[in-house]
């Protein structure tokens, strides 16, 4: 069970970090948009909350 959370918090992170990545360029295109400033630090919440599961998990396994 572990390794198949694993996988699903690394596979989230990475489409969070990509997320992250985009937001920011569009951001930096299109100033008047706030829409995507609020996309780019929901993404980063998103890295954040799956790297401290991702370490909880680390944690937990000897």
């Amino acid at each position: 069970m572990s390794t198949r959370l694993r996988t699903l918090l690394l596979i989230i992170d990475g489409a969070a970090l990509i997320g992250v990545a985009a937001f920011s360029v569009l951001a930096a295109l299109e100033p008047d948009v706030d829409a995507y400033v609020v996309a780019q630090i929901a993404s980063a919440a998103i890295v954040l909350a799956s790297v401290i599961l991702l370490r909880r998990l680390r944690q937990r396994v000897p």
